[in-house]
């Protein structure tokens, strides 16, 4: 009898365990599915909507990350990978944290703060989100503003307060939390002067970083105020050794103006540039009106950059091969087209909507019906960004302008921008 009591005891505790396990599996599931609906919708909600969405997600993975604020293994690890500056900023992706401290996401998942099964979808919500521009891949980060300062300060490895940001920009404060001396979490509002004197993580999304391997940038100095006062754009670069130039060069830059918040880190400087011939030269389609595209979009993020500092001898690849033959990407007499079309912005994660910029060259030529006047190219050029572009134009690689200062200001040699927030100069090589 007692063997019986003993093996029933045993079958009901086995039972429990798996109705427990199926409920829980359930309860995933169904979380999941409702997942996948909410990401089919989300071409179809406000942008009020999209970024609601972003905050439920990214609230629940800041709740995971509050039940670690005071572990040692987790801070030592976190610090170690901020001062690395993977993209030039005080952030480092969860991803590269969960693969340096093993099972942390079991761990965030277990957090008396958030609910688990809630905690591992939300690591799924920022993958394959549809989008006008096809699906796009989002990823969560910590960043801490001010770590220099805190650090300096000697404020850090303290209680820290821990925010979500979405992307809004005009969110100046945040609600955060932080665990009080009875270890509860606590409600505290946090905006540009709290993050100065106390040690805030901010769960966001990388802005800089959209899949495959993570490279490490070379460590740079950080600016320092006497930056500041330095004339950036210099005198052209033009020579005589210009007559065979292959490649245009950014030289140096400026941003005036300040587009990101405190919870964003440093501007995200980036371009979309194409090569292409004007329409009156089209060697692939003589009948065509429009200009013939050479290749695919180029867009790279060129920099986290402080607003005020000047980026002198900045010597940063702009386009390369611009005079290269080759048959992919096709071009004509050797070249991959004399005009380059491009678009500097400060770029921002989806929800911000993509922007469209007709850049125009014009110059004095045929028209269609044979008579001479101005004909215009017209290129339309998108890019993501919550402000306007930075700036926009065309630089001219027609070999009359080579190794002196031309008539001509869209030649390379001395090509120049500046307005109100964004100063930068270009030259060839």
């Amino acid at each position: 009898m007692e063997f019986t009591r003993k093996g029933a005891c045993t079958l009901a505790c086995t039972l429990l365990i798996f109705i427990s396990a199926c409920k829980d599996e359930l309860t995933h599931n169904t979380l999941q599915r409702a997942l996948l609906v909410n990401k089919q919708n989300l071409q179809h909600i406000t942008l009020a909507e999209q970024y609601a969405y972003l905050d439920n997600h990214l609230s629940t993975l800041a709740n995971g990350i509050l039940g670690v604020t005071d572990d040692r293994t987790f801070r030592t690890q976190l610090y170690r990978e901020l001062e690395k500056r993977f993209d030039g900023d005080y952030n480092t992706l969860l991803t590269t944290l969960n693969e340096k401290i093993p099972g942390l996401y079991k761990q965030l998942a277990a957090s008396p703060y958030t609910n688990a099964d809630a905690f591992n979808v939300s690591l799924e919500a920022f993958t394959g989100i549809p989008d006008s521009s096809g699906e796009v891949n989002l990823y969560p980060q910590l960043y801490i503003p001010n770590y220099t300062e805190l650090k300096a300060k000697g404020l850090l490895n303290s209680n820290p307060t821990i925010v979500w940001y979405n992307g809004d920009e005009n969110r100046t404060w945040q609600d955060g939390l932080r665990l009080n001396s009875l270890g509860k979490p606590e409600t505290v509002r946090v905006d540009e002067d709290y993050t100065h004197n106390n040690e805030v993580w901010v769960v966001s999304l990388s802005e800089s970083y959209h899949g495959g391997d993570i490279v490490y940038l070379p460590q740079e100095p950080e600016p320092s105020p006497a930056a500041e006062r330095i004339a950036c754009l210099q005198l052209p670069y033009c020579s005589a050794s210009n007559q065979a130039w292959e490649h245009g060069k950014m030289r140096n830059f400026r941003l005036n103006c300040d587009y990101d918040n405190i919870f964003s880190g440093s501007n995200d400087v980036a371009d979309n540039s194409y090569c292409t011939f004007p329409r009156r030269i089209n060697p692939f389609n003589g009948s065509r009106v429009d200009p013939q595209w050479i290749g695919n979009s180029d867009h790279r993020l060129l920099k986290k950059a402080n607003p005020g500092y000047c980026y002198a001898d900045f010597n940063k690849m702009f386009f390369e091969e611009w005079r290269t033959a080759g048959t992919n990407p096709p071009n004509h007499q050797g070249r991959r087209g004399n005009l380059l079309f491009f678009v500097f912005f400060e770029f921002d994660n989806w929800p911000a909507r993509l922007k469209a910029k007709d850049v125009v060259y014009t110059q004095y030529g045929i028209r269609a019906d044979g008579s001479w006047g101005m004909l215009e190219t017209v290129l339309t050029i998108m890019y993501r960004s919550s402000q306007s572009e930075l700036a926009s134009g065309v630089m001219d690689s027609t070999d009359g302008c080579d190794g002196k200062v031309c008539d001509n200001q869209r030649h390379p040699c001395g090509y120049r921008v500046q307005n109100n927030c964004f100063e930068v100069q270009f030259s060839t090589e």
